[in-house]
């Protein structure tokens, strides 16, 4: 039998691509008469058992017209595919080879005419080969089913192009024939559903008859089709070789302007980078230039100042010449008298002396005149001299602004280094940070620095940890003593009580008991009960005895308190050799007073007790010893029975263990680091469930949180590592500590974690970020595939759903308990919702007012309905209607609701809704165009549109969607990005976000001519899977498939910050994100593996509380002054702040 191809390619690597890309071939441009439009070779399906394999492959091989080549590493490191490439060129032409690349690289040297040395895909048989570089088809993106099918346009394109050779013609004439047999299908379909109604007809008249003319009908069927079939694989094999030689000289043209393109863009990269520099520099001459300004401007200040106090003297010189004048007035008034007195003795005297006297009097006028003049210039000069007062204040107010910002912006510097090794005193800083300038950017800083740490404080000279209830924490110290402390503040414990006399070598062990009641001490190798009933004043209850030469160094109590484990360190550790050969000792505490001895655990291993914990119903007993962990049932205290050992990996010793308060689980951490995880289901017959490595140098610190969905572990490089344990667990965090780690513990709220090290420092931790979301609730839907839409009222009370099976509305008064209000099925009863015979709902949006949904279903996804949903109970059909495409995504209501975009691959349809009642929609516009996808997003103001290209360059495109008659294109979003699978504008339609792979890109759109991209998030650790804006647009969402939404704080232009984690509970994978109007909720929907049975999902949608991001949005100051307990004190302010005088920072 003869193959149109033969396919060589690596099983390990291409298993799943070499099977798609065969049935590709079958299936492109196939005739309807025809099985198959070319027969491809492939092992798997054209070998039968056979004992000669070579030959076989030999013989197809000589008997293929083309060699299809997966190139990729494995493929190149296959014996087997490089046998087939030296078989093919011994009897056929290098020209026959068409490379497909699946993965590694593939770089053709000119210079040499040859692959480079570092084409990790390209065979040794396949070197020195070709004359001229060869055209490959590049398919190393295709990776999951949703991409190796033929409805994929991409993967299509892809094959088009490998068998347009095999055909003999261009891909163009290919694809187009494609198009034709798929047309003629369909009129032959038609043509045989007509036929067989008239047979139908004729056969009612005579059956006899229309059995034999159909028998004559199939025998010329049948041998049209054979004539059609040779005709065809004759004109194909006249027209391909031709065809072959025409791509081929195209294909040189392309790498030749590909060449120049490259160039081309290399010189304008150049030229950018120096226009950047030209920027750079302006920018730092701006500076200098604004420095020099603000010193003349100082100097101008302390001029004006002179000048103020010249024109006071001046005024005050003028105030004491009035004064002279005044008195010259009074004197002459005196002659005057004088004078009347001559004119009364003489006539003609008086009245030339009158006369006198009125010139005098008008010279005292004019001088009272030039008197005033002179006062009122003196008050224009007071006031230019109170003038020039008020602008040097508020040069100096300007000035103490300035020196403020700039302090401000040196404190929030040295925080950022800081932090890391002393958060405490880097927020104290960047709360003074905040107080000296209160700016947006300052807060967002403060924000930034509180979620960049978990470091709540810290507890000096403490060698172990222990919380019981209440908030009641206990430690060991490094004296010997025993304090007790108030840890309800988490930030900052108050030490309660201090007792127990110190010691010198041996360290000390203590437990709690359950109910806070009892602590038991062992230090000095002696044991000791004390009753803290009331923690401020603890009492020495009773002191284990020591006959028989005890040296009690670990305890542990069970989980009623009643019983108490104590162990001996072993012989190795024995300064008495007269102890007995027991390692552990169980006691009746019942009356703490009167320890009694119940029974003692005892074998013939010498190796010491590291570690010992009891399980949550106290019948089993785990015991960490060398190289094994024992497993006791201690169900009857006085006689506990051996029921298995846990061996450790060889060559290492356990060093710590610790069972789950809610689970058989059973955490042992090793001298090598790891941390294995074991199912006690059955205490006989322990099974290793999973390993955790990451820790180094052994972890001998363990501990569980008491609800067991959170593990601690402490290693010797000085990490406390945080895992989340399920079925797949997950490690959450790394708190770095100072040296050692010795001691982990959970508080009984699990918010805190204490890790004490080897230099005797016990730090603080927060288990989450400060301000992350905590859940509090949960919608669990009764979707069994998805949940489609869902739709917030304005007061956020009611939220409703459409799952692919009904629509659901719920009420949200009480968050932490939701209820679902109405139900309504979409589908059938019993209808089948999954799979490509689905009748369940495939395509769902709501309204903007929450009362009609439209949904498509998956059988008929042309066909959209338009539901009324105002009242569940009530509901009514408002339309059905036809597009004139495959529906490929929900559609959207524009956002005044009077109209519906439906998108298809490459159109987009417009639908009026205006006069639904009476017209039903109609169908207003249609835009198309090849180049678009169906991913989308439409602005909220409903005149903007974000749409995906399908080329290979995944590009964003912003088009303006005033009027749908006439869509107009803006600009592009710059960027490089993949597929896309979230897009989603701001609520005042200036911002647009992205998802794409691992990140998430913004773009500042606000000059919808000019898009700037502001940032990319790239956070998260597996690809992104939503993204959403807050109402008030102030606050970015994204999740992601690490089981992380990570909220974003964003300011304007400026890069946003990332405030806070929410880790989402295991085996929940997130879908979409949505911000409750109340501006206290996020609601997340996630698809939800059950641990015990993981191939089963359901879906939920979590609600998650915001309340503590709000403050720390509103306020990071106060925030910051909880988290720390206060803010610098006089002394520290001055130490860092001398320049401006000391002000409080945190109140009350």
């Amino acid at each position: 039998m003869s193959f149109n191809g033969f396919i060589s390619y690596s099983h390990a690597a291409d298993g799943q691509l070499a099977p798609a890309v065969q049935h590709g071939l079958h299936r492109l441009a196939k005739p309807w008469h025809r099985r198959r439009a070319l027969w491809i070779f492939r092992d798997q399906t054209g070998l039968s058992v056979t004992p000669k394999l070579w030959t076989s492959i030999q013989q197809a091989l000589d008997s293929s017209e083309y060699f299809v080549l997966m190139a990729s590493p494995e493929a190149a490191r296959s014996p087997w595919v490089d046998r087939e490439i030296e078989h093919w060129l011994q009897s056929k032409s290098p020209d026959r080879i068409l490379p497909v690349l699946t993965d590694g690289s593939w770089q053709w040297d000119t210079a040499s005419r040859d692959f480079t040395a570092d084409s990790t895909a390209v065979p040794d048989a396949l070197r020195g080969v070709f004359a001229e570089e060869p055209l490959y088809l590049d398919l190393r993106w295709a990776r999951d089913d949703r991409h190796l099918t033929l409805r994929h346009s991409r993967f299509r394109d892809g094959i088009a192009q490998l068998a347009a050779p095999m055909h003999g013609v261009s891909k163009d004439e290919l694809e187009g024939e494609d198009v034709r047999q798929h047309r003629r299908a369909g009129r032959l379909r038609a043509a045989a559903v007509t036929s067989l109604l008239a047979l139908t007809v004729v056969a009612s008249v005579a059956s006899a008859l229309a059995m034999r003319n159909a028998t004559e009908a199939r025998a010329a069927t049948d041998e049209a089709r054979r004539q059609q079939r040779v005709a065809t694989e004759q004109q194909g094999s006249a027209a391909r070789f031709a065809d072959e030689a025409r791509r081929q000289e195209g294909n040189a043209r392309a790498q030749e302007a590909r060449a120049k393109a490259a160039g081309s863009e290399a010189e304008r990269q150049e030229k950018l980078a120096h226009q950047q520099r030209r920027a750079a520099d302006q920018a730092s001459a701006e500076v200098i230039r604004q420095l020099r300004n603000a010193d003349q401007a100082a100097t101008r200040a302390r001029h004006q100042e002179r000048l103020a106090q010249r024109q006071s003297e001046l005024a005050a010189e003028s105030a004491v010449q009035l004064r002279r004048l005044e008195q010259r007035a009074k004197e002459q008034e005196r002659l005057a008298a004088e004078q009347e007195q001559v004119a009364a003795e003489a006539g003609a005297e008086a009245r030339r002396q009158q006369q006198r006297a009125e010139e005098q009097e008008r010279r005292a006028e004019e001088q009272q005149r030039r008197a005033d003049e002179q006062e009122q210039q003196a008050r224009k000069e007071e006031e230019r001299a109170k003038e020039a007062g008020e602008e040097a204040a508020r040069q100096k107010d300007n000035a103490n602004l300035q020196q403020r910002i700039a302090v401000s912006r040196r404190l929030v510097n040295e925080a950022r280094d800081t932090v890391r090794y002393d958060p405490q005193t880097a927020l104290k800083l960047g709360i003074a940070a905040q107080a000296l300038d209160r700016g947006l950017g300052t807060s967002r800083d403060l924000a930034s620095l509180i979620t960049s740490t978990r470091q709540l404080g810290t507890l000096t000279d403490v060698w172990r940890a222990e919380y019981g209830p209440s908030g009641l924490l206990a430690t060991a110290n490094g004296n010997g003593t025993v304090s007790l402390w108030d840890a309800t503040n988490r930030a900052d414990p108050r030490r309660l009580s201090t007792f127990g006399e110190p010691y010198v070598e041996f360290p000390t062990h203590l437990a709690l008991s359950p109910d806070g009641t009892t602590l038991a001490v062992t230090r000095d190798k002696t044991g000791e009960l004390w009753d803290v009933t009331e923690p401020s004043r603890p009492v020495k209850a009773a002191g284990l005895p020591a006959s028989g030469g005890r040296d009690y160094s670990k305890v542990a109590f069970s989980p009623d308190g009643l019983t108490l484990v104590t162990a001996d360190p072993g012989p190795q550790g024995r300064y008495n050799s007269q102890v007995p050969a027991g390692y552990a000792t169980l006691w009746d505490v019942t009356d703490r007073t009167r320890p009694t001895e119940l029974s003692a655990l005892a074998d013939r291993s010498e190796d010491s007790v590291v570690a010992f914990q009891f399980s949550s119903d106290g019948h089993t007993l785990v015991v960490g010893r060398g190289e094994r962990t024992t497993v006791l049932n201690v169900t009857d205290r006085i006689d506990p029975v051996w029921q298995s050992d846990v061996k450790a990996p060889l060559g290492e010793d356990i060093v710590s263990v610790a069972l789950s308060p809610s689970a058989p689980t059973l955490a042992i951490g090793d001298s090598s680091g790891k941390v294995t995880v074991h199912d006690l289901t059955n205490p006989a017959s322990p099974r290793q469930k999973f390993e955790l490595a990451g820790g180094k140098g052994g972890v001998y610190a363990l501990d569980f949180s008491r609800d067991g969905s959170l593990l601690a572990a402490g290693d010797l490089e000085g990490t406390a590592l945080l895992w989340q344990i399920a079925a797949t667990p997950r490690e959450l965090h790394r708190f770095s500590n100072n040296r050692e780690v010795t001691s982990v513990a959970f508080s009984n709220d699990g918010r805190t974690l204490a890790a004490v090290d080897q230099g005797h420092t016990g730090t603080l931790w927060n288990v989450t970020d400060f301000a992350a979301p905590a859940r509090v609730g949960v919608m669990t839907t009764q979707a069994t595939v998805s949940v489609l839409a869902m739709w917030h009222s304005p007061d956020g009370r009611w939220v409703k759903i459409v799952t692919n099976e009904a629509a659901e509305v719920w009420e949200l008064t009480d968050r932490a308990m939701p209820v679902r209000r109405g139900f309504l099925p979409l589908v059938p009863e019993g209808a089948h919702t999954g799979g490509k015979d689905s009748r369940g709902v495939d395509q769902a949006a709501f309204s903007p007012d929450g009362r009609i949904i439209a949904t498509t279903i998956q059988r008929e996804r042309r066909t959209i309905t338009l539901t009324d949903v105002a009242d569940l109970s009530r509901p009514a059909t408002l339309a059905t209607f036809k597009s004139g495409r495959f529906v490929s995504k929900p559609p959207t209501f524009t956002p005044d609701g009077r109209g519906l975009l439906v998108a298809s691959y490459t159109a987009y349809e417009y639908w009026n809704l205006v006069h639904l009642a009476d017209q039903g929609p109609v169908r207003t516009a249609v835009w198309s165009n090849d180049a678009l996808s169906d991913r989308y997003a439409l602005s909220p103001d409903g005149r903007k549109l974000v749409v995906q290209t399908s080329d290979r360059d995944f590009a964003l495109s912003l088009w303006d969607v005033s009027d749908w008659t006439n869509v107009r294109y803006l600009a592009p979003l710059s960027g490089p990005l993949n597929y896309v699978t979230s897009l989603k504008f701001s609520p005042d339609s200036g911002t647009v976000a992205a998802t794409a792979g691992q990140r998430a890109l913004i773009w500042d759109i606000g000059n919808p001519a000019e898009p700037a991209r502001l940032t990319s998030l790239n956070d998260h650790t597996a690809a992104v899977e939503s993204v959403t804006f807050s109402q008030d647009g102030k606050t970015a969402a994204t999740a992601g498939h690490d089981g992380r939404v990570i909220l974003w704080g964003l300011d304007g232009t400026a890069k946003p910050v990332r405030l806070a984690t929410a880790w989402l509970h295991a085996h929940r994978s997130p879908r979409a994100l949505a911000f409750n109007p109340d501006g206290r909720t996020l609601a997340v929907t996630v698809v939800t593996n059950n641990d015990t049975r993981p191939t089963r999902t359901f879906q939920e949608v979590g609600l998650w509380d915001l309340t503590e991001l709000n403050h720390l949005r509103a306020d990071p100051g106060d925030f910051g002054c909880a988290v720390v307990g206060g803010g610098l004190t006089p002394a520290e302010w001055t130490r860092e702040i001398p320049e401006i005088a000391y002000e409080p920072t945190c109140t009350g």
